[in-house]
């Protein structure tokens, strides 16, 4: 568990490699995600970029933040990028559904869930 401006957040890690992890931090209420930390690890320390996400809109059914905060260890290298509107092609999205439909297997036949992830909750 941890904070983000003032709300509980679940910490979920991802290491990518033994040099690199992703950090992705949900709302403990709204389980819209707040923060993506990337870190690289390297011999003068680690290198992370931030990404914070807020003003959650509903877009056709889509919860899609309307403010999107970049940084990184550098104080003055932050960009805030404030959307007024964003749209949903609809019929692009159904043909990439359609798409996508057909890579995803029919049963849980021969694929072993535990070995396919990568991921950690933090605190177990």
């Amino acid at each position: 568990m941890a904070r983000v401006d003032d709300r509980d957040a679940y910490v979920l890690i991802i290491e990518d490699s033994p040099t690199q992890s992703t950090q992705l931090f949900f709302d403990v209420e709204s389980g819209l995600l707040v923060r993506k930390v990337f870190v690289i690890n390297t011999m003068l320390g680690p290198l992370n970029v931030q990404w914070d996400f807020s003003d959650y809109r509903d877009i056709g059914g889509i919860k899609l933040p309307f403010i999107i905060r970049t940084s990184d260890v550098a104080a003055f290298d932050t960009v805030v990028r404030k959307f007024s509107e964003i749209k949903i092609d609809l019929h692009l999205m159904t043909v990439s559904l359609t798409r996508l439909g057909s890579f995803i297997p029919k049963s849980n036949e021969g694929i072993n869930l535990r070995r396919a992830s990568r991921g950690k909750v933090a605190g177990e």
